[in-house]
């Protein structure tokens, strides 16, 4: 295996750069000083300039199949984050029919299977969704492992939540 020559320079030691590398270097050089933002470049025009579509597309594709333990445990706390979003919609219709006796706004039955979903919704579908995810983000960080056991088999977990999710509320509305 051919090593770095001690007669070359530091600078010749590096590895070769790859094509994004040398978008960014020339982003750099058209912002002004290296590492330095002047007042007229946004942030947008920046990821734009240093990132192709396909690029950015492989980005998002990365996200959704990963099974780095990190994005996994992230997944799971935006999932949780929209079903509470849900969940608050849902206690928000219970609160306005409670606000004064004898309100119409919602007919018993549907009042009833509101806050059946209400509950479904805040302890299946945020709470335990959401210590998945801090779980799968902290443990393998806290006992120093690589990953997490059966990766793959955790990534679908997380999609299996939003499928569950919509199954639960579709067959509830019948």
């Amino acid at each position: 295996m051919e090593g770095p020559s001690p007669n070359r320079p530091a600078a010749d030691r590096r590895p070769p750069l790859l094509a994004t590398d040398t978008r960014r270097q020339d982003c750099l050089r058209h912002r002004g000083r290296e590492g330095e933002m002047n007042g007229t470049t946004t942030i947008t025009a920046t990821v734009a300039h240093l990132l192709t579509p396909a690029e950015r597309q492989h980005w998002k594709l990365a996200w959704l199949s990963s099974v780095d333990h990190k994005r996994i445990g992230i997944l799971y706390m935006l999932t949780a984050l929209a079903f509470f979003v849900i969940g608050g919609i849902e206690a928000l219709l219970i609160r306005l029919q409670l606000i004064v006796p004898n309100n119409t706004l919602l007919a018993p039955d549907t009042y009833n299977w509101l806050f059946t979903m209400h509950g479904t919704t805040m302890i299946f579908l945020v709470a335990m969704p959401a210590v998945f995810g801090i779980a799968n983000y902290v443990l393998p960080l806290q006992i120093g492992a690589r990953d997490m056991a059966f990766p793959r088999l955790n990534a679908l977990g997380v999609w299996l939540v939003p499928f569950g999710g919509r199954l639960v509320r579709v067959h509830a509305a019948e």
